[in-house]
């Protein structure tokens, strides 16, 4: 280490806690060649060093850390902030071995049940542990296996504990998983498909020890009360739409039977409410057991239960009115978290945040184009407060339809759909990187509201809108559902784009049914970042297999041509049509998602790849005009084409591979950059070309300011700074013209963008690049395995 390493570490509570000993988790970015090893990093409380956990996550070029994933525990008063700062002095690593014989104790206790559709009874234990994780404050062990009787296998599950040392405190993160592919007949993805497992119930038991007394707590902050036996069922949301069509079973039914929760002792009912927290707490002459759940109420229906013997967790309660349905390649995830001391667990429903200033996120490097808030144009910042503050913020449009339940909890309404008909069952599904923006906006505010709404998005994408198989077609496994489809309500299609009962409506918009996940809709950006801010592994494992997905789709012996031999199928770089892979929105998305793949594993592979899609859909002497691209309804994607090919060119520079990829990449953009300086204006002054006129068309037009931004960093072309700014300005006063401006699609694309502008405003960065020549190969039209048969197909169908 050269230079001065002095990077401040914030902490705010404010759930109204008092934190004592909690233990803590963050990830921190660091400027390129200031840290190579941890060996002398250290976390200091004023003059006391604490005792830290390292990991790097990743490195830069030259082999200094870039992230690095930090474990340590911290005190602190309710309502109050406290500034650590990580610095450069002696060794204080905590080296300590953690003593793992109590949580092995515990481990020991635990069973896992389940009860099938027809009452057949199943259960599993955690057996053959992997060490995923060692250090001396925290070590993760993780599980895999099933839950089976001796006839067959019910479900799959993923367990990870982690052991935190001398805070007795272990946390479980509990994946349950259907790893079968639904069938998804006739291109509908409903609930009650032959691929899904229908059960009445699943729990994690823990055996007590005899002689326990049994105390509980329905809420946070309230007090413990004895009792022999207990339950707490929480069997809605407890909201005012409780009972929403959201909640709809595979008989597209609400079963939902009353609103909220109830408290039951010796099988009667002794109090209810609306939004429980409960905490269990055994204790006998010589030790004690706590145990709660994160995020209880807001994953209905949930249930928790204790007597003298043991203490059940019912993730999927027997008390409920349905039998509950995992469908194919769906999984969910709870967090669990145990006490052996019998502490109180109230701070697990708002854990302390470990993060930097906007001020140093936005000089550290590692985030392009980021600027602090506060030096924000004044009309953007008012459209992306609007989203956290105010009777438009996203607690309050998820209230509409009830975004609650486990399969819903973490989503965001999408209520631009909804503009025909209020109320409409529309999820977003993380369209154009919700997660992303949000993570952006919490960098360059410091507002943690911002990141608790990412944090929920990115494990909901994680679980839910990922197809987790390898057993459908390689066009499918792995991938990313759609957003729920345009203007017709989820019904039982839930996350997964395509319902029967939309089918009548879908003709009318002139579509056709089959969406499963598809390349115009991968996003894994914000899932990566996500990763690093917070070392969660279910958006590291999201990263890879989305990254792996777009490799496989494309790969000719593994579709159902293969017959027809080992050639691209082309389904990474289509878009909107078979036929298209010139630059558009599954193309830019593919490659945008390869670098993400990248960036976690320095895989070359990834990085080949996406430099094979980036010489397949652009040229630096493309015929643009040929294109198509004055046909904004069909063509206007190509735009997320062009930002993922700046963001390629950022990567390379980077790398410091100033190659012949590099200058096709560069000289493309700025062939594509010029023909826009003529041909590219405001999309409301078009808005007659356009089906549906609408207030995200408008949100759009910040591409083109980004893409011009990146074009004069590039070439020092001072037309190009004028029609950034141009199409900055537009875009935001026309948003301004519509009463919907506040719809979640529309600030969706410009908290991810509108940013970039304002670090172009006070920088006027501009690459000094030394001019060189290549003769760029020339540009074959490609064509993928089955073209002619997929020619045929249309012919026949157009007869």
């Amino acid at each position: 280490m050269g230079k001065e390493v002095n990077i401040p570490i914030i902490l705010k509570e404010n759930g109204g806690i008092k934190r004592i000993e909690e233990p803590i988790t963050g990830g921190i970015p660091i400027k390129k060649g200031l840290v190579f090893d941890t060996d002398k990093i250290c976390l200091f409380d004023r003059n006391k060093a604490l005792p830290i956990q390292t990991k790097v996550l990743a490195r830069w070029p030259d082999n200094s850390i870039k992230w690095l994933l930090l474990d340590f525990k911290a005190s602190l008063g309710a309502n109050c902030k406290k500034i650590l700062y990580l610095k450069e002095s002696g060794n204080t690593l905590f080296n300590k071995n953690i003593n793992l014989e109590n949580f092995y104790g515990l481990v020991n206790k635990i069973k896992i049940t389940a009860c099938d559709k027809e009452g057949k009874n199943y259960e599993a234990v955690l057996s053959n542990p992997y060490l995923e994780d060692k250090g001396g404050l925290k070590t993760i062990i993780k599980y895999i296996s099933k839950i089976r009787n001796k006839d067959k296998n019910l479900l799959d599950f993923i367990a990870r504990l982690s052991f935190y040392h001398e805070r007795k405190a272990i946390k479980l993160d509990f994946t349950l998983r259907n790893s079968k592919a639904a069938e998804h007949k006739g291109g509908f993805w409903d609930l009650g498909d032959k691929g899904s497992v229908l059960f009445k119930d699943m729990s994690i038991r823990v055996k007590l020890n005899k002689g326990s007394d049994i105390y509980y707590k329905d809420k946070i902050r309230s007090k413990l009360k004895k009792c022999d036996d207990v339950v707490v069922y929480q069997d809605s949301s407890g909201n005012k739409n409780w009972n929403s069509k959201n909640h709809v079973n595979r008989k597209n039914k609400v079963m939902n039977s009353f609103k909220g929760y109830k408290v039951f002792c010796g099988g009667k009912e002794i109090s209810k409410g609306f939004h429980a927290q409960p905490m269990i707490l055994a204790k006998d002459s010589k030790s004690g057991l706590s145990v709660a759940v994160k995020d209880f109420w807001q994953n209905f229906p949930k249930a928790i239960e204790a007597n003298r013997d043991e203490i059940i967790i019912w993730l999927f309660p027997k008390q409920y009115n349905d039998l509950h349905e995992l469908q194919g390649g769906e999984q969910k995830t709870h967090t669990i978290w145990f006490d052996l001391s019998g502490n109180d667990l109230d701070w697990i429903q708002s854990r302390l945040v470990a993060m930097s200033t906007p001020e140093y996120y936005s000089e550290c490097g590692v985030f392009p184009y980021l600027t602090p808030s506060e030096k924000a144009d004044k009309r953007y910042q008012k459209l992306i407060d609007c989203m956290i503050k105010g009777k438009d913020r996203f607690e309050k449009k998820n209230e509409i339809i009830d975004e609650y339940g486990w399969r819903n909890f973490g989503d965001v309404y999408a209520d631009h759909e909804a503009v025909n008909e209020k109320g409409l069952i529309s999820h977003y599904n993380n369209q154009y990187d919700f997660i992303n923006g949000a993570l952006l906006q919490f960098l360059r505010s410091g507002n943690l509201r911002w990141f608790k709404i990412a944090d929920n998005m990115a494990k909901h994408v994680g679980d839910i809108d990922i197809y987790h198989t390898v057993n459908d077609r390689s066009a499918y496994n792995k991938g990313m559902f759609w957003h729920t489809f345009h203007y017709i309500g989820a019904a039982t299609s839930t996350h997964r784009s395509y319902s029967k009962y939309g089918a009548a409506k879908m003709g009318e918009f002139d579509y056709g049914v089959g969406g499963g996940p598809s390349n115009e809709h991968n996003y894994a950006t914000g899932l990566m970042n996500h990763y690093f801010l917070t070392g969660e592994n279910l958006s590291k494992e999201a990263v890879m297999g989305l990254a792996e997905w777009v490799i496989d789709m494309d790969e000719g012996s593994k579709s159902k041509l293969w017959f027809l031999g080992n050639k691209p199928t082309g389904k990474a770089s289509r878009s909107e049509s078979i036929f298209y892979h010139g630059p558009g929105r599954g193309s830019g998305n593919s490659v945008n998602v390869l670098i993400d793949g990248y960036e976690i594993s320095r895989n070359v592979k990834y990085l080949k790849k996406a430099e094979q899609l980036i010489r397949r859909c652009i040229h630096p002497r493309d015929e643009i005009s040929k294109k198509g691209l004055k046909d904004i309804e069909h063509k206007w994607f190509y735009l997320i084409f062009l930002q993922a090919l700046a963001r390629y060119i950022d990567l390379k520079i980077i790398l410091k591979q100033l190659d012949y990829m590099f200058y096709y990449a560069k000289d493309s953009l700025l062939h594509y950059a010029n023909w826009m300086i003529k041909n590219e204006v405001p999309y409301k002054e078009v808005f007659h070309k356009v089906n549906i006129p609408s207030e995200t068309w408008v949100a759009q037009d910040i591409r083109k300011s980004v893409v011009f931004d990146c074009a004069y960093k590039y070439s020092k072309d001072e037309r190009f700074k004028e029609r950034a700014q141009f199409f900055f300005d537009r875009c935001i006063k026309d948003l301004y013209c519509f009463e919907t401006k506040y719809f979640t699609r529309p600030l969706s694309i410009i908290m991810n963008y509108g940013l970039i502008h304002d670090f172009f405003k006070d920088n006027n960065s501009i690459f000094h690049l030394t001019k060189k020549k290549y003769k760029f190969r020339n540009f074959k039209v490609f064509k993928p395995s089955g073209y002619y048969l997929y020619k045929i197909r249309e012919i026949i169908k157009r007869k």
